[in-house]
């Protein structure tokens, strides 16, 4: 049986833009996550690059597109589920009006230089003032990744988690599976640390032992992303199926010295629970 989409039976969520443009809609659906007011970004993109107003929205796309390969998202998120983090108004404030001027002094020079047909200061300009400009848009776009609602900062982890899995960058999900997985193996009366937490590539190899657990790489994407942990026979370690629009799902169930189990659980309130 080929398993579920770690995004399957998740529902979709939409919210609104960054500072500037809140009249923005944001919608996160099947995995993806899109910029509902801006049908062609790069349509956008190319003309901001001719001197065009560039909206937030972009922005934050950038950043949402850079956290596959950055991951910064793991060390600066969110750990628990019901865990917020609030954005520094000051500092975004801050790194906003940084991104500002870079860019409008840029684009100025730029344009003189198209002007005058100037190649080579534009290839300077590329390669002098261009990176610390990204630099400063990169900063900047992951303050707007911390502004979005919780349950979006949630999706993306488990986005960034699910694609490092599929890339096989286990040694990528090592501390950031551990960190999440840490206080539901704690309830339980483990004891390592996280340095014993381990990751397989088939669900059917994990196993939870006194002070060493290994889990399956994608645990942080499908199991820990649907708000699932631990339950009353013990820590969820992968998900099977899904059923009833994701309000109920197969799991199989770990626990110190006991081989794994299946389980059917149900959504209820806040969490989950077996049937």
């Amino acid at each position: 049986m080929t398993p579920p989409a770690w995004w399957e039976g998740l529902a979709e969520v939409q919210a609104q833009g960054p500072a500037g443009a809140e009249h923005h809609r944001l919608v996160w659906r099947e995995g993806e996550f899109f910029l509902a007011d801006h049908l062609d970004p790069e349509a956008e993109l190319a003309l901001v690059a001719l001197g065009g107003e560039r909206c937030p929205c972009l922005d934050l796309l950038d950043a949402w597109v850079a956290q596959h390969e950055e991951a910064a998202i793991f060390t600066v998120g969110a750990r628990l589920a019901t865990e917020g983090v609030e954005l520094n108004d000051r500092l975004a404030t801050a790194r906003r009006a940084e991104v500002t001027r870079w860019r409008s002094h840029l684009t100025a020079l730029r344009s003189n230089a198209r002007r005058r047909s100037d190649r080579v200061a534009l290839d300077r300009l590329g390669q002098v003032a261009g990176p610390a400009e990204r630099a400063a848009a990169s900063r900047l776009g992951l303050l707007y990744v911390l502004s979005l609602p919780p349950i979006l900062q949630l999706r993306l982890q488990a986005s960034v988690a699910a694609t490092l899995a599929a890339r096989g960058r286990l040694d990528r999900l090592m501390v950031p599976t551990a960190v999440r997985a840490r206080p539901a193996l704690r309830e339980m009366g483990w004891l390592g640390r996280p340095a014993d937490v381990e990751l397989c590539v088939e669900p059917a190899a994990a196993v939870i032992e006194d002070d060493r657990a290994v889990l399956p790489c994608g645990w942080l994407a499908e199991v820990w992303g649907r708000g699932l942990g631990l339950l009353d026979a013990g820590l969820a370690v992968a998900v099977t199926a899904v059923a009833e629009n994701g309000s109920i799902l197969e799991v199989l169930v770990a626990a110190p010295g006991k081989p794994q189990v299946p389980l059917t659980v149900e959504r209820w309130e806040n969490g989950w629970r077996p049937i």
